[in-house]
């Protein structure tokens, strides 16, 4: 494969990332439901050895929420 094709597969990836974590977006769940998710779907489908997600959320009135 290409320079070019490689390029295309990375933007693909890119656009299927954004639209799965957009997703969580107007789902009403705490915060923490969502890394949790988020956690649970990538570990599933991918078995990675290892795996790290880091929700960074500001609420109203500017107090950090910063579930790990």
């Amino acid at each position: 494969m290409d320079q070019n094709g490689l390029e295309l597969i990375k933007i693909q990836m890119q656009v299927v990332v954004n639209n799965f974590l957009v997703s969580y977006k107007d789902k009403g769940d705490f915060h923490e439901q969502c890394i949790e998710g988020i956690f649970s779907k990538i570990n599933t489908k991918y078995e990675p050895k290892n795996l790290d997600i880091i929700g960074r959320f500001m609420r109203r009135g500017g107090i950090d929420i910063n579930p790990v």
